[in-house]
């Protein structure tokens, strides 16, 4: 999989000249302080914003895929779950429908209900996203993302609102389960601890530029001070 963000522009914010590639198996994290175009970038990959560039995989240009066809191959997690009445489990069950035929296999009702267990979201699986906390609400994203099983994962602030024990635990079965399944994943992880102990390799933005890209050993004193202006 090769990114190639040449330009983006958003109002009064611009993307420029972001570049990396992703091989099977991989994760990616994105580091970034506030402003620094992480979520821009994750929604420009997803279709939502329009940029210049390339975004292959497979041969493909996934840039040039329309919505329908880009879901094929991408799941993504926004950085909130939307309000609304519909249970944990319908809501996972609606992610899975373009892989699904017109009823819910074994297959599907396994994945789905792996993935809750996991999580520990099966006991209240059945409660409306309207009756959840925020800690519930961020797992039921990560759910939702894991449930689709893609080839790409794109996962925007993906602990947020959740506690260390259950974030190690999250973090241990995402890097088991890219490596099962030869997939790819993009995730953009505040924690400095966290993101270390998920990526395989870091893109560092900052202002809408990349100013880093590599493995661990990008991940300098200087380079984040740099990266969260801290001087």
């Amino acid at each position: 999989m090769k990114v190639n963000v040449k330009s983006l522009t958003k109002g009064d914010f611009s993307l420029e000249n972001i570049n990396f590639q992703l091989k099977g198996g991989e994760i990616l994290v994105v580091i970034g302080g506030t402003g620094a175009g992480k979520t821009t970038l994750m929604k420009a990959l997803i279709g939502k914003l329009k940029f210049y560039g390339e975004f292959f995989y497979k041969n493909i240009d996934l840039s040039k895929l329309s919505n329908l066809q880009r879901v094929q191959h991408i799941a993504y997690m926004c950085q909130d779950l939307s309000e609304n009445n519909s249970t944990i489990y319908e809501e996972c069950v609606n992610v899975r429908t373009p892989f699904m035929t017109w009823t819910e296999t074994n297959e599907d009702i396994y994945a789905i209900e792996h993935i809750l267990d996991i999580l520990d979201l099966n006991k209240i699986k059945n409660r409306s996203l309207s009756t959840l906390s925020k800690g519930e609400r961020k797992k039921t994203n990560i759910a939702k993302a894991l449930c689709q099983e893609s080839p790409i994962y794109i996962l925007d602030d993906l602990l947020c609102d959740l506690d260390i024990k259950t974030s190690n635990e999250i973090l241990d079965f995402i890097k088991k389960k890219i490596r099962k399944e030869n997939s790819r994943m993009i995730a953009v992880v505040n924690n400095i601890d966290f993101a270390k102990k998920l990526g395989d390799n870091f893109l560092l933005l900052k202002d809408g530029e990349q100013i880093g890209y590599g493995e661990k050993n990008i991940l300098t004193k200087e380079k984040l001070e740099e990266v969260y202006n801290i001087k």
